[in-house]
């Protein structure tokens, strides 16, 4: 049925056996929008077992380990944390990068996990660079770099190597000449 058919129709709730209007009915996205139990069921069940089922990896987890959503029936959504985490990132690199989550595998299987310019796996530049108050473990260990001028990706960067392209507008001018700086201030100090 589809969702207007189902609209002035009592339903049996499968484990209350209460009869119920459509509207007081958890619908499972699955299954488009048939019923699967009433409201009140759905609440009892969270409330005495206090675990939720996470409809992206499966596991049930305690209900801590989801984020509030005053939309849904239970009033938490359907993903837990580290899943919402992961969708709102894949969603981001492929809104602002246009990268899919495979072709962003694909790029780390290809640089081997490593940053493309330093060599660095990520890991200890963002446990030293807490940005913006976010926890390091929250933050991807290889960022996606790609040519502000063209829009085309270029490869995977640490954190510290990706901003410092950024402070050096991408700029090989500007960047050779800040080799050439170090390499005079390294000469003048070992003399």
């Amino acid at each position: 049925m589809a969702q207007g058919q189902w609209k002035g129709v009592l339903i049996e709730c499968p484990r209350c056996g209460a009869e119920k209007p459509y509207r007081e009915f958890s619908r499972d996205g699955a299954h488009g929008f048939a019923p699967i139990m009433c409201v009140d069921c759905v609440r009892r069940e969270r409330e005495t077992t206090g675990t939720k089922q996470c409809r992206v990896c499966g596991e049930t987890k305690p209900l801590d380990d989801f984020h509030k959503d005053t939309r849904r029936v239970d009033g938490l959504t359907d993903e837990c944390r580290p899943c919402k985490k992961k969708m709102a990132r894949t969603q981001h690199v492929l809104r602002t990068y246009g990268v899919t989550q495979e072709q962003y595998d694909a790029l780390y299987a290809a640089q081997e996990g490593v940053c493309a310019i330093c060599g660095s796996d990520g890991r200890a530049m963002v446990a030293d660079n807490d940005l913006r108050g976010r926890a390091p473990r929250h933050m991807p260990l290889l960022f996606v770099d790609h040519d502000h001028a063209t829009n085309t990706t270029r490869g995977l960067l640490c954190n510290d190597c990706n901003i410092g392209l950024g402070m050096f507008r991408d700029n090989p001018i500007i960047l050779r000449t800040a080799i050439a700086y170090l390499k005079n201030h390294h000469k003048a100090e070992a003399s």
